[in-house]
C-alpha cells in the first residue's frame, strides 16, 4: 500500500485521478472506505479521531487488491481548528510500504479551500498546517521503515510502480 498524504486543499482527488488514467491501480480515500467515517471527513474539523481510526484500519485491512494507493492524512483539525497528529497506532498497524506526501504552495490551497466555501486560511497557518503533515509523515517513515517523497506531480508515483514491476 502506497500512502498519499497531504493536508485538505492540496488537491490529492486530481492527482490520483490523473494516476489512475495512467497506471492500472486502485485508490481509496479515508472517508471513501466506511459510512461512519464520511460524516466526519466532510466536516474535517472532528472532536475524535480514535474510534475512526480503528475503524479505518479495519477497513484497509479488509482491501483485497494487491497493490494500492489510500490517500489520507497525517494531520488534521479539531473542532477549534487545531492541528492534531492521527493516532500513531493507525500508522502503526497500516501495511505501508512507501509514503509520497503532495505539498503545494500556500496560496493555492487558500485558493482551493475558499472556492469549496470551507474555512479561511492564512498563509502562515496553511504553511504551519503543511509542514506539521511533513514532520508527522516524516515520523511515521521512520517507524515503519519506509521512504518517504515529498512530491508536486504524479511522476514519483509513476516511476515507484515502473521500478516494482
Amino acid at each position: 500500500m502506497i500512502f498519499l498524504g497531504g493536508i485538505n486543499g492540496v488537491d490529492k482527488n486530481t492527482l490520483l485521478k490523473q494516476i489512475k488514467n495512467k497506471i492500472n491501480i486502485n485508490y481509496y480515500k479515508g472517508g471513501d472506505l466506511i459510512p461512519h467515517i464520511i460524516s466526519k471527513v466532510v466536516n474535517p474539523y472532528t472532536k475524535s479521531f480514535y474510534d475512526d481510526q480503528l475503524l479505518l484500519v479495519a477497513a484497509i485491512k479488509d482491501i483485497k487488491d494487491k497493490d494500492f494507493i489510500f490517500s489520507g492524512h497525517f494531520c488534521l483539525l479539531n473542532e477549534t481548528g487545531d492541528i492534531v497528529k492521527l493516532p500513531i497506532t493507525t500508522f502503526e498497524q497500516m501495511p505501508i510500504e512507501q509514503i509520497f506526501v503532495l505539498t503545494e504552495d500556500p496560496m493555492q490551497i487558500i485558493n482551493r479551500v475558499q472556492k469549496i466555501g470551507k474555512r479561511k486560511y492564512t498563509e502562515r497557518f496553511v504553511k504551519e498546517f503543511q509542514d506539521a503533515e511533513v514532520l508527522y509523515a516524516k515520523q511515521i517513515a521512520k517507524l515503519k521503515n519506509v521512504k518517504l517523497q515529498l512530491i508536486t506531480n504524479i511522476k514519483p508515483i509513476i516511476d515507484y510502480y515502473a521500478s516494482k514491476k
